[in-house]
């Protein structure tokens, strides 16, 4: 039985390690079905290194990513994550 994943990501002005983050998922043996990246209104340029990563890699028809309208903290942007999935197994990235 093949099991379906999911990688829930949660960012805040994490310009600096961002990059090195999304690298390491893409890098995996076994891909995640699906990612779920929700960024918290951050102030530096995560946002775009996170787009350009997508985009560059072909990622958006599996990859989900989506600024929050207001601030929810790690907290309540993990669980909003949560309750979209679908899969079999979560994996959390902080």
């Amino acid at each position: 039985m093949l099991l379906t994943s999911t990688v829930i990501m949660a960012t805040f002005n994490g310009s600096k390690y961002i990059h090195d983050q999304l690298q390491s998922i893409f890098n995996q043996s076994i891909l995640p079905t699906r990612v779920i990246i929700r960024d918290d209104k951050s102030s530096d340029d995560t946002a775009e290194i996170v787009n350009q990563f997508i985009d560059g890699n072909n990622l958006r028809a599996s990859w989900d990513f989506k600024v929050n309208q207001k601030r929810k903290g790690w907290r309540e942007n993990f669980i909003s994550m949560l309750r979209q999935t679908e899969t079999d197994v979560v994996f959390y990235s902080d």
